[in-house]
């Protein structure tokens, strides 16, 4: 069943964070940085007042960001 697309974002929500944080190491891994940073700030603000056993993701997210940051310069 497809769902009309405005509905289809409120079913996808759940798994969009994690998305995000596998693009972002998939680019990181491509070495495209800028794609990276964009997908690992994108988990970043969706998780960033995730409940506390989900911090540790974020955390390592935002170490990658400042990884990747330091790269570019």
């Amino acid at each position: 069943m497809k769902l009309p697309a405005d509905r289809a974002v409120f079913s996808n929500r759940p798994y969009l964070p994690r998305a995000h944080k596998r693009l972002g190491e998939l680019y990181g891994a491509r070495g495209d940085r800028a794609k990276a940073r964009e997908y690992f700030g994108r988990f970043v603000d969706l998780w960033k007042d995730a409940d506390p056993e989900l911090q540790r993701s974020v955390t390592a997210a935002r170490t990658a960001l400042k990884r990747l940051s330091a790269e570019s310069r």
